[in-house]
């Protein structure tokens, strides 16, 4: 909910966002090793439930946060993922 009022906020028209999501390592051991699935709570019928193909999840998890950004030409969401181990 944060991010659709941020993302679709008159102050930042505009303005580009970085979305950065920490903690690739963590989210890696969660649900790589440990197998936790994406839908653990039940609300995420869609998300991957292999648990082997990292990428995809982040992608799946990428799009669920650009996929509340109302379209437009003049702002731009930036998507990041990053292991702070190794920043």
């Amino acid at each position: 909910r944060l991010f659709t009022e941020i993302a679709n906020s008159q102050w930042f028209y505009g303005s580009p966002i970085f979305l950065v999501f920490t903690k690739r390592d963590l989210f890696e051991i969660s649900y790589m090793r440990e197998k936790v699935p994406l839908n653990v709570s039940g609300l995420f019928p869609d998300a991957p439930e292999d648990n082997e193909n990292i990428d995809q999840a982040l992608r799946w998890m990428t799009r669920l946060f650009l996929n509340h950004q109302k379209p437009t030409r003049y702002q731009r969401v930036y998507p990041f993922v990053i292991d702070t181990t190794n920043a």
